[in-house]
């Protein structure tokens, strides 16, 4: 699961926060997409996991082919159901959360707005930060 056929990275980041695990599955295509995406929407799935993992997060974009439809272009697994996560530290919860709203910034504003999160998030978070800082706040695709 770590390549597509073709021969594309698809699993894109592979944390461990603490106990912890988080695996971030996407293509560049997929990031290309989500980032002319007129919208974005997040969902999370507990009952339909493997049985090693207790949430997929997705997120899905507005993709144009024939016509517009939604599709989901990032798969994220984790091990610990985020509800307990974030009860044992709310304010971390929040910060996390505010990320995928950069996406609803003018892009003049992404960057100062990240910067300001990043400041204030803890150093738990440091990997997904620079993972998000690398593929989607300072790099152009």
């Amino acid at each position: 699961m770590k390549k597509t056929l073709n021969g594309s990275n698809f699993l894109i980041k592979n944390s461990t926060i603490g106990c912890d695990r988080i695996l971030i599955f996407t293509i560049v295509e997929n990031l290309k997409q989500l980032e002319i995406s007129l919208f974005w929407i997040m969902d999370e799935m507990f009952k339909t996991v493997p049985t090693i993992f207790k949430q997929l997060y997705t997120i899905h974009g507005c993709v144009r082919n024939e016509n517009l439809c939604i599709m989901p272009l990032i798969y994220v697994l984790m091990t610990s159901k985020s509800e307990q996560c974030y009860r044992t530290n709310e304010e971390f919860s929040l910060l996390i959360r505010l990320i995928p709203a950069l996406a609803f910034l003018p892009f003049n504003e992404i960057s100062s707005v990240f910067n300001e999160l990043k400041e204030n998030m803890t150093v738990k978070a440091n990997e997904i930060m620079n993972w998000f800082e690398n593929y989607y706040v300072y790099r152009i695709i």
